[in-house]
């Protein structure tokens, strides 16, 4: 069969390698679907897995477009400097919003709780510094299309975080889950 390929700014995506996005997205979906057993069978409760659904989506079309853009204009800039640059515009941003919203009574509340601030820093450490400063690498180094899906084997990954450190038990579509989101990332690379 013969592949047509398709330019992206962000790299060559040839039309069988949707399939496997496409099959890894749908991870998020599937792990958080909830079947119950009722008086009338299965059913699926859907409840804030639609406004959840759309936010994520929002997430990611933003993730995605910081990424694009992100590449464009460090160009031979250091990662560290350019997720300090990002880390930067993030603040004036909560910023704004936090003033809009009139939450800074909330936010210093929070800031009191020690427990919580400690796990948010080491989460902060993790995160936003290690994790944005590795991607940006990622896509200096290689096409960011194939970063960024390497970047989202993320629920993949949370399962071992989760059994590790919040003893939580995984349920079995979380582990479907996890399957279908390696199989389409292995999708992609064949």
């Amino acid at each position: 069969m013969q592949l047509r390929q398709v330019d992206h700014q962000c790299g060559r995506v040839e039309r069988d390698q949707h399939i496997g996005l496409i099959a890894r997205s749908g991870n998020n979906v599937a792990t958080k679907l909830d079947l119950k057993k009722g008086a009338s069978g299965l059913t699926l409760k859907a409840g804030p897995l639609v406004l959840g659904s759309i936010l994520a989506l929002g997430g990611a079309i933003g993730q995605a477009a910081g990424l694009v853009l992100s590449k464009k204009g460090m160009q031979d800039m250091n990662a560290f400097e350019a997720t300090q640059i990002r880390i930067m515009a993030g603040v004036v941003g909560f910023t704004i919003v936090i003033t809009l919203f009139k939450r800074w009574g909330h936010l210093l509340g929070a800031i009191k709780n020690l427990k919580a601030m400690k796990a948010m820093a080491l989460g902060s450490l993790t995160g936003p510094f290690l994790g944005v400063s590795f991607s940006l690498l990622a896509v200096q180094h290689t096409d960011t299309g194939v970063a960024a899906t390497l970047m989202a084997l993320t629920p993949v990954l949370i399962i071992p975080a989760a059994i590790l450190l919040n003893k939580e038990r995984i349920k079995s579509m979380e582990i479907i889950g996890a399957i279908i989101s390696i199989a389409g990332v292995a999708l992609f690379f064949l």
